[in-house]
């Protein structure tokens, strides 16, 4: 059975890099953490995920909101 690939945005690189290794030991598929909207976005294309982790507020014009909307529409 394929692991589940799961996709963490964070603008707090070492939240975000805590969560990924929680993942990692726990089993799962996890790519480099995005920490900005246009990084998620390219990510979650090349990565392609099962799971996306999100964080709301994100640093920039564009929030975890906005990446929720763009991401239930493809």
């Amino acid at each position: 059975m394929n692991k589940v690939k799961i996709v963490v945005v964070e603008d707090e690189i070492i939240i975000a890099d805590n969560i990924c290794e929680a993942l990692t030991d726990l089993g799962y598929d996890v790519a480099e953490p995005a920490i900005t909207y246009s990084e998620a976005l390219e990510t979650i294309e090349e990565f392609k995920p099962d799971l996306a982790m999100l964080d709301i507020q994100l640093s920039g014009k564009k929030d975890g909101i906005d990446l929720a909307e763009i991401i239930n529409e493809k």
